[in-house]
């Protein structure tokens, strides 16, 4: 996305960058005071959702805020691996019948003792 405030014509005094509907709604500030400043930006951002961006020019001069908006799309991912399937009922009988056959380790009764 870019905003380019060049065209109003006066100095800029602040530029405002917030998305409407992401968790964190502000994306950046731009304080072009100085006259050697551009008051233009561009960047990307990542949003949650389709949202709103809007920009908001605060004009130096005449003190009037501009607010022009565009909505942003979101590209959607997919999940391209297999879903695990849940285990039917012989396939938990098979890991019971595994686990109890499995020799469980002999422990002494009483610590400092040992099997003889």
């Amino acid at each position: 996305m870019s905003i380019d405030a060049t065209g109003l014509g006066e100095p800029v005094e602040r530029i405002l960058i917030w998305a409407d509907l992401n968790p964190i709604q502000h994306i950046a500030t731009l304080y072009p005071h100085d006259g050697r400043v551009v008051p233009r930006l561009s960047l990307r951002i990542k949003v949650q959702q389709a949202t709103a961006v809007r920009a908001a020019v605060l004009s130096a001069g005449t003190g009037i805020w501009a607010v022009p908006s565009s909505m942003r799309p979101v590209a959607v991912a997919r999940c391209r691996a297999r879903p695990r399937r849940a285990p039917t009922g012989r396939a938990i009988w098979a890991r019971c019948r595994r686990a109890a056959s499995k020799p469980k380790p002999r422990r002494p009764l009483l610590p400092g003792s040992s099997f003889g």
